[in-house]
C-alpha cells in the first residue's frame, strides 16, 4: 500500500523542501551530502515514503536548522506518523479527505449553482 501523508506529513514535506531551498543545495547536491541517492530524496520531499526520524534529523543538520524550530519539526515528524483515529473505519472511510477533514480548523460550504437549474417548464405563449 502506498503511503498515504496526511496534513501534518505534507506541512513536514513543504518545510523540509523549503528548507533545503534555503540553504541553496540542489536534491543531488543534497542527496550527496546526506549519503542518499538523489530517488530516496525526491521520495521522502514528495511524500512517496515517510521521513524516519533519523532521516529527519540528518536533513535537518545539513540545512543548519537549531532549536527550537528543530525539535517542533522533529515532533511534527513523530505526529505525522502516527495513524489516525478513521484508519480503524478503513472500510467505511475510502480516500484521503477524512485525513484533511479531522486536521481542518474550520470547513466552509460554498454552494454551487447549476445553470438551468432553476428554469421553469416552457409555457404557452398566446
Amino acid at each position: 500500500m502506498e503511503y498515504s501523508p496526511t496534513v501534518r506529513g505534507r506541512r513536514l514535506i513543504r518545510e523540509i523542501e523549503r528548507l533545503r531551498h534555503g540553504s541553496g543545495l540542489s536534491m543531488e547536491v543534497a542527496a550527496q551530502r546526506l549519503g542518499w541517492s538523489t530517488s530516496k530524496l525526491y521520495r521522502l520531499e514528495n511524500g512517496r515514503s515517510r521521513i524516519t526520524t533519523d532521516d529527519l534529523a540528518d536533513m535537518l543538520d545539513l540545512y543548519g536548522i537549531r532549536s527550537p524550530q528543530r525539535e517542533a519539526l522533529i515532533q511534527l515528524g513523530r505526529d505525522a506518523r502516527r495513524r489516525g483515529w478513521w484508519t480503524a473505519y478503513s472500510d467505511v472511510f475510502t480516500g484521503s479527505y477524512i485525513a484533511m477533514e479531522a486536521e481542518a480548523a474550520s470547513i466552509r460550504i460554498t454552494p454551487t449553482w447549476c445553470q438551468g437549474s432553476s428554469r421553469r417548464p416552457a409555457t404557452p405563449t398566446r
